[in-house]
């Protein structure tokens, strides 16, 4: 087998993998540092419920709605992470608790987060105007096996809103603008169903699905190539 085949025949079965665990396979590397996230970025400011407006498609969460998260600074400096939607099939809730840092304080925006049983994971935050509107990616660089010069990456966008609502035709606008300037696609991405939801308290009932966090230790960079 050649090895060009043998990229191709990896590439895809990478491709058919990924699909089942959520992102999005690309050709290339990550942007890495290249790519610009926000400036003078405020945790503080960015701390609160976040509802999810768009995002990749991810298989596992086909048939979800009412996506949110609800980021909490703590003392120690980490984030208290609760993300929690339904099933709008089932009528279910499910519930995943988690926590996420930056390991540069004086690069907030490029966080790591780290929910349920998943592994650490890059949550950049790449545009927020903290109140209306945030743009958040993923990457993590990859390789096929003996071939390291056909690299590639597995990527997922979202952009999370503060409001269940619709955003107006001019916001979106600017919102795609963003996204477009970063050279980042918004084909892959789908709106989030936030119709109809009930936001009760987060705590256990016979309708929840509780995922506890694994604890998380603090690397010293972000590395993509380890995740």
């Amino acid at each position: 087998m050649s090895s060009v085949v043998y990229a191709v025949v990896i590439f895809v079965l990478s491709v058919l993998f990924l699909g089942a665990q959520s992102q999005i396979p690309m050709l290339g590397p990550c942007p890495g540092d290249k790519l610009p996230t926000q400036a003078n970025f405020d945790m503080q400011k960015y701390m609160g419920i976040w509802y999810e407006y768009y995002r990749n498609f991810i298989l596992f969460e086909l048939g979800d709605k009412c996506s949110r998260a609800n980021y909490t600074l703590q003392p120690d400096g980490k984030i208290k992470v609760v993300n929690t939607g339904e099933k709008a099939i089932f009528g279910t809730k499910n519930v995943a608790f988690g926590e996420a840092y930056a390991p540069d304080p004086a690069d907030a925006s490029k966080l790591i987060a780290k929910v349920g049983g998943g592994p650490e994971s890059p949550y950049w935050v790449l545009a927020t105007d903290y109140e209306n509107y945030s743009v958040v990616y993923l990457c993590v660089d990859k390789r096929i096996p003996g071939l390291p010069m056909f690299p590639w990456r597995k990527e997922i966008l979202w952009v999370l809103s503060r409001s269940r609502e619709d955003f107006s035709a001019e916001l979106l606008a600017e919102i795609n603008e963003k996204i477009d300037r970063l050279n980042i696609t918004r084909k892959f991405l789908m709106r989030t169903d936030q119709t109809n939801c009930s936001d009760g308290p987060e705590t256990e009932s016979t309708k929840m699905k509780f995922i506890p966090a694994q604890s998380a230790k603090r690397p010293p960079t972000i590395s993509f190539n380890e995740i």
